[in-house]
């Protein structure tokens, strides 16, 4: 059971429990509130998509309901004086014409506040080799880009490391560093309220 510290400003409940994205919202809120408290409660949620999301609107879907249920499950009704918030992010394949391979791997990140609202930011995007997507479409009942990159890898784990990024740039980039974009675009809202109030 999770013990709530009630004296930070920030309490940020993560939809996952994976060290990659923990480490691009830690990052994403250090850079963009470096004089703010934060407290991170990361949490494995179920993301009612499938394991390897495709679409837009999938994998946006994926981050919402991680955000909202990591916001459910870590925090209750009861009135705190920290700022409560939900953080989802799900990496999914978009369709986008010209590309050779016919996908971008987009990431996406959710931002759930206790009043409801949502907001989204997108982080880069890049397309994966035409053989790894021929490999994940003749297997997407039992394939995610992270076992296929894996195996070609020789990495365990990788997605929890340096991700398919850190794979494919030879270290120049680690999955955390394109994640945290998608989560500071999903943060501007907070970051900028009255530019963002309605």
């Amino acid at each position: 059971m999770i013990t709530l510290q009630r004296s930070y400003t920030y309490q940020i409940a993560i939809g996952s429990r994976n060290s990659a994205k923990i480490k691009a919202v830690k990052k994403a809120f250090f850079l963009l509130f470096p004089h703010t408290t934060c407290v991170f409660y990361p949490i494995e949620v179920n993301t009612g998509v499938a394991v390897q999301p495709f679409g837009l609107d999938s994998t946006i879907q994926g981050a919402i309901t991680r955000a909202k249920n990591a916001y459910k499950t870590i925090f209750s009704s009861e009135s705190s004086s920290s700022t409560q918030l939900g953080i989802g992010i799900e990496a999914g394949l978009v369709s986008v014409p010209y590309t050779a391979t016919g996908y971008l791997d987009f990431q996406f990140c959710a931002l759930f506040q206790a009043d409801g609202s949502i907001s989204i930011g997108s982080g880069p995007a890049f397309e994966y080799p035409q053989k790894i997507i021929d490999n994940l479409l003749s297997n997407s009942e039992h394939h995610e880009i992270g076992t296929i990159i894996e195996e070609l890898s020789s990495i365990p784990n990788i997605k929890q490391k340096e991700g398919a990024i850190g794979f494919l740039t030879d270290g120049v980039l680690e999955r955390s560093d394109i994640l945290q974009y998608s989560v500071i675009m999903a943060i501007l809202p907070l970051k900028n309220p009255k530019l963002y109030s309605s």
